[in-house]
Order: structure tokens, then C-alpha cells, then sequence
């Protein structure tokens, strides 16, 4: 009797810490992709970060990938001092295809970083990364009257 007791508390006990909470995140390999991005953004600089994240992609020419770098590591000097990134969205479309949109804070203002990233069944790979300052005016958009009842279920 006490060996069934002890066999149905250690059967318990395995079946309840292999079972992952509902709520529960696991990380995408984009996100992966993209947090190693931000290390290195942070330690060595965008271009360095830029280089490496592109790199992933053969078909991105490395002077394309170059002129991004460049224009990416021009703006930042006038941005002041790097303060952190915060994730703001992730869609998927289909299994293939993922876009995490990240805020990038400086002292001065933000930047948006878009990744695109696309497994086409042999491992993911940067398909397009983008930048952008101008994106708060999207804000006001949000912020319509009209809007606001869409948005907060007013």
C-alpha cells in the first residue's frame, strides 16, 4: 500500500513541474534573434549590432546592410545618451513570418526598430529591419474621440 501511495505522489509530482503554467511565454526565436541584437546595440554599438542581425540573411547585400548600418549610427550620435528598448508589439502571419516592433529610448527622443523575420523551414532569418523617428504622430491617431471608445471599450 505505501509503495501505490509513494508511486501516485512521485507520478503527481513529475506530471505537475513538466507542466508549463498557462500563462506562460515562451520566448520566439525573432525575440531571441532580436535580444541579442539589443546586447550587442548596447555594448558595441548599432553598427556591430546591425551587422551581426543582418548577417542572417545571405540575400541582404553587405552594401546594403553597410548604408543601413551607417545611417543608423549617423542618427544616434545627435540622440544623446542610450536609456533601454521596450518590446511594443508582436504579429505573426502564419507560422513563417514574425514582426516584433521594439521603442528604442535616448535621452533626446525614441526610435522604432521594425524586424521582420522569415523561417523558410531550414531556421529564422532577418527578412527586413527598418527605423524610424517620426512615429509618434501615429499617437494622435489613437487618441481621436472616435477612437477612444475602439480602443478602451468606452
Amino acid at each position: 500500500m505505501t509503495h501505490r501511495l509513494f508511486f501516485a505522489i512521485a507520478v503527481l509530482t513529475l506530471v505537475s513541474c513538466g507542466h508549463k503554467p498557462s500563462g506562460t511565454n515562451e520566448i520566439s526565436q525573432p525575440e531571441k534573434m532580436t535580444e541579442k541584437f539589443f546586447e550587442t546595440y548596447q555594448q558595441d554599438g548599432p553598427g556591430k549590432a546591425l551587422y551581426g542581425l543582418l548577417r542572417t540573411n545571405k540575400y541582404i547585400p553587405t552594401k546594403e546592410a553597410d548604408s543601413v548600418a551607417i545611417k543608423l549610427e549617423n542618427l544616434v550620435v545627435s540622440l544623446g545618451e542610450y536609456q533601454g528598448h521596450e518590446k511594443i508589439k508582436e504579429s505573426k502571419y502564419g507560422q513563417g513570418i514574425t514582426q516584433l516592433v521594439y521603442v528604442v529610448k535616448y535621452y533626446r527622443q525614441p526610435l522604432r526598430f521594425n524586424f521582420r523575420s522569415y523561417q523558410p523551414g531550414s531556421g529564422w532569418r532577418i527578412q527586413n529591419f527598418s527605423f524610424e523617428v517620426d512615429f509618434l504622430d501615429e499617437l494622435d491617431e489613437t487618441s481621436r474621440a472616435v477612437m477612444l471608445e475602439d480602443n478602451y471599450g468606452k
